[in-house]
């Protein structure tokens, strides 16, 4: 990446980011594209029973708990929350964690 362009006003309550690529701007990352294939299958079926929706966009980017659902995740992804995920390894590359936390910021996209 080349960079990025950020705006905002005082408040903090409007921002803008616009990230370029050897001088194009890139597309928002998407749940289907970008962040589904990095999560296994055994990943996804060992988390469902415990009701953690891996595969589901609509409960991976839910807005009415404040997107909590996808913030567990990363923090479990992370290691913030014990223990780190998935159990055992392997764990998610500097890489696969930028990218989801990528997402999220670019606002949690289909």
């Amino acid at each position: 990446m080349d960079g990025a362009v950020s705006g905002g006003s005082a408040d903090g309550l409007s921002r803008l980011r616009i990230a370029f690529c050897h001088g194009v701007p890139m597309m928002a990352l998407s749940f289907a594209t970008d962040v589904l294939p990095m999560f296994r299958q055994v990943d996804i079926d060992h988390m469902k029973p415990m009701g953690v929706l891996l595969d589901d966009y609509d409960y991976m980017s839910n807005a009415e708990n404040d997107h909590q659902n996808a913030q567990s995740v990363s923090d479990s992804l992370t290691g913030k929350n014990k223990p780190q995920m998935p159990p055992g390894g392997p764990y998610w590359t500097p890489e696969q964690l930028a990218k989801y936390a990528q997402w999220m910021a670019d606002g949690y996209q289909p």
